[in-house]
């Protein structure tokens, strides 16, 4: 350690140091309880403030291959719990697409995970519909012939917000 220079040190993992109380960070590696850890880290980044650029900086990073979100890639595994503290921090992260024009709502449903869709329609006001290949939730909704409960939802959000983008470009003529 530099002279004079003071690193501060998380109260939680200190105490769990200095107590020897490994289940503190048995919790932090076993995939059992990734969403602690997911939580962990988001906690740890309101603290620092993510080098000036806020917490939601680092819940909006994308990774290099596929311009991924962390929430695009819960979405891919389908980890609900994970999914749900990510848009509980930051609606927005709905609105992202990847390279491949992929929303995570689109994901959802492609992977027919219509438990995460339904979640993401229910929190996420505001959500993208896009999908790869010029596609949209609609058409991945159609390829997989589901009737699951979300549908009738997925629809009826996806046709009120075409309608109103409609009327909001009508007005600016």
């Amino acid at each position: 350690m530099e002279e004079g220079r003071q690193y501060r040190m998380n109260p939680k993992v200190f105490q769990a140091a200095s107590t020897g109380d490994s289940s503190y960070f048995e919790s932090l590696i076993y995939p059992s309880r990734t969403s602690s850890l997911v939580k962990f880290l988001i906690d740890h980044a309101k603290k620092l403030n993510v080098e000036a650029g806020g917490h939601r900086q680092l819940l909006r990073m994308v990774n290099i291959l596929g311009k991924d979100t962390a929430l695009h890639i819960a979405v891919r595994y389908g980890k609900f719990e994970i999914v749900k503290m990510l848009i509980k921090e930051d609606p927005e992260l709905a609105k992202y697409v990847n390279k491949a024009g992929e929303s995570a709502l689109f994901l959802a449903v492609d992977k027919q995970r219509y438990d995460i869709a339904f979640y993401i329609l229910s929190a996420a006001s505001d959500c993208s519909y896009a999908g790869r290949h010029g596609m949209n939730v609609l058409h991945a909704i159609a390829i997989h012939t589901s009737s699951c409960k979300c549908c009738p939802i997925l629809l009826f959000k996806y046709c009120r917000n075409m309608w109103t983008q409609s009327l909001l470009d009508y007005d600016k003529k």
